[in-house]
């Protein structure tokens, strides 16, 4: 006859939850992080449309977070503003309107999300691993004709 070692699949099933529970935490967490980023990524594109340096602003925007971190507060504040006339081509420098506070926030939260994803595929991962053989098991426990140990917790 059959059998199974109730108090130790429960465990395990226990484990499994508690595993999942930080893993839909990291989730919420990554949401809310993607959700500021673009709150603060359209802030810093509106104002760049406002002070006519869109693309300065954009190709910043898209740049990774080791290398927008590694900007200096005279590259995010002020850009070369050309000036067409007849004598020819001036240069002034010209504000973006982007803080150096709001550009540093920005970049924070972007390593934020980054840190929060690596951590995230490697609790994935393990979690892969460490349970792969629960769901084979619950199926023998059932066709050994046992209630299923989820029904338990």
């Amino acid at each position: 006859m059959p059998s199974y070692d109730k108090a130790k699949m429960l465990r395990l099933l226990e484990a499994r939850r508690l595993i999942s529970l930080r893993a839909n935490d990291y989730s919420s967490r990554i949401r809310d992080l993607r959700e500021m980023i673009s709150a603060k990524h359209r802030h810093i594109e509106n104002t760049g449309n406002f002070f006519e340096c869109r693309q300065l602003v954009d190709s910043m925007l898209l740049l990774p977070a080791e290398k927008a971190r590694a900007l200096t507060r005279e590259q995010v504040e002020t850009w070369q503003r050309s000036t067409y006339t007849r004598a020819g081509t001036q240069h002034s420098n010209a504000s973006t309107g982007i803080s150096f506070g709001l550009w540093g926030e920005y970049v924070q939260l972007l390593e934020r999300k980054q840190r929060l994803e690596v951590d995230m595929e490697q609790l994935s991962q393990s979690r892969n691993e460490q349970f792969a053989c629960v769901s084979p098991l619950l199926a023998a426990v059932s066709g050994w004709g046992f209630h299923s140990p989820e029904n338990d917790l």
